[in-house]
């Protein structure tokens, strides 16, 4: 473009207006959506907006660095500056309300949603970020694209998105992906989640020492279980009928709480005082895996004597994690070999114990979760690498690299098609069928350590925290999370 904006009749093709920008060369133009108000941004940093109908020159707006795009809703227009910077004027006080800097990832489209309340970016990285118009908080990071965003714009409805990318694919978004709901309130990390089976009621393993349990549909408190002593409960899993509740404490303890009353009807020590960081029901066996820095222990609950015990070596960081196959076949335990100091993922048969076979991995394992189906395991390891297996073959199917250090916990959707998986101060979602990062979920900033889905797959939790409690939190995103998933729609 040059310093001109030529406003041209269809049908006809005869110039209908002529819009100029003195000597600074126009980068990008958009009308709003009444076709009264028409912005362009310049190659000098100036934001111009004219009356349409008379060509006169409304307002002129300052950016940084050149303006190369814009969006205009109403009597609001956004614009992106080439240096990262990211303004929003209302042109009523014609002061920025909003002024952001998105660092190494300019935006390259930007567009309002029909009712104002959402800004849409689509950056170089081919990333399309969500935005509250009104705070600036960042609601959500559409990720798929694997090039510059070329086109960003909502539906009518503004329930989707569009976005078309210098990768020739064209992607619909859920226009909501990040609307979620905070649940409680918690003085430390949360730790762990589990859903109940049904998907009534969320347990969360919390740092301050409690098991909290939550009723769903109200979001109210239902019960909280003090466990004594200056230690944490690490983790949390539902016995398979949802009446009894299993937890792991920070002092080697296991306790079975009734979810009923909040009481606990059992507990009983493991034969290290380390803290406890897997607990594992067996779906048809009144059996429960533990794991700690020393061993993996099957337990029966009734005696509460073990039926199986693997030591593992002494002194490495959160050794042992586990899990029972759905149909109750497969134990998969992580662990080292001593002798050849490697990492590596254990799958027993469940009754004689037997190994079945090894999964290799190049740093210690942290999580494991396998798919509704049983035939995927997917594994967390502290090279910040996501792996899904073959459980039958042994193979690796996919590695999923972090865009985040710190993984510290997978979840695999009840349909087998997504994979979640909590990252640093984030929840990143994966399509196992292409390995595709899908969506990154933002929480309040403090590092993630629980990833949940319910068991009808509508509803992902999170949790996460850090010791003063200031960021402690359980998120739950609700059916619009992420869904429609985005399917790649291939250019004619």
């Amino acid at each position: 473009m040059g310093s001109e904006v030529r406003w041209i009749e269809v049908p006809g093709g005869e110039v209908a207006a002529r819009f100029t920008a003195g000597d600074a060369r126009v980068l990008g133009v958009a009308f709003d959506a009444t076709g009264d108000l028409l912005a362009a941004g310049c190659e000098d940093g100036t934001v111009r907006v004219w009356h349409a109908a008379t060509s006169a020159v409304l307002h002129t707006l300052a950016l940084p660095a050149a303006a190369e795009t814009v969006a205009v809703q109403t009597n609001r227009v956004a614009a992106s500056a080439r240096d990262g910077t990211l303004r929003c004027w209302n042109l009523g006080a014609g002061a920025p309300e909003l002024s952001l800097h998105v660092r190494g990832r300019r935006a390259r489209r930007v567009a309002f949603s029909p009712d104002g309340a959402t800004l849409a970016t689509g950056h170089e990285d081919g990333s399309v970020a969500l935005w509250d118009a009104a705070s600036g908080d960042r609601r959500a990071t559409l990720a798929g694209h694997r090039a510059p965003i070329a086109s960003l714009e909502f539906t009518g409805d503004g329930e989707q998105i569009l976005s078309s990318s210098y990768d020739g694919t064209w992607r619909v978004w859920d226009a909501q992906p990040g609307d979620d709901a905070v649940l409680g309130s918690h003085r430390d990390i949360v730790r762990n989640l589990a859903f109940h089976p049904e998907g009534s009621a969320l347990a969360a393993a919390c740092f301050d020492g409690r098991l909290k349990l939550y009723d769903l549909a109200s979001r109210a408190l239902l019960h909280e279980i003090a466990v004594g002593g200056e230690t944490e409960v690490q983790c949390a899993a539902w016995a398979p009928r949802g009446d009894r509740v299993f937890l792991g404490t920070g002092d080697g303890r296991i306790r079975v709480v009734d979810p009923r009353v909040g009481e606990t009807v059992a507990e009983w020590q493991a034969p290290s005082p380390t803290a406890i960081f897997t607990v594992a029901p067996h779906p048809d066996v009144w059996w429960l895996a533990t794991g700690n820095l020393a061993d993996l222990t099957v337990w029966d609950v009734e005696t509460r004597q073990p039926v199986f015990h693997a030591p593992g070596p002494k002194k490495i960081f959160r050794m042992w994690a586990a899990a029972f196959s759905p149909d109750g076949r497969v134990l998969a335990g992580t662990g080292m070999d001593p002798a050849a100091k490697s990492y590596r993922v254990r799958l027993f048969r469940s009754g004689d114990w037997t190994t079945l076979r090894d999964l290799p991995h190049p740093e210690i394992v942290v999580f494991l979760a396998f798919s509704a189906d049983g035939s995927l395991l997917a594994t967390a390891a502290r090279d910040d690498v996501v792996r899904v297996w073959d459980v039958a073959t042994g193979a690796c199917r996919f590695t999923l690299p972090s865009v985040r250090p710190g993984v510290e916990c997978v979840a695999i959707s009840p349909d087998g098609r997504r994979l979640a998986a909590a990252a640093g101060p984030d929840a990143e979602l994966w399509d196992l069928a292409t390995g595709e990062r899908l969506l990154t979920l933002r929480g309040p900033g403090a590092p993630m350590y629980a990833v949940a889905w319910s068991p009808d797959g509508r509803t992902l939790a999170a949790g996460c925290g850090d010791h003063s409690g200031a960021g402690s939190a359980i998120l739950l995103w609700g059916p619009a999370a992420g869904q429609p998933w985005p399917p790649v729609l291939a250019p004619d």
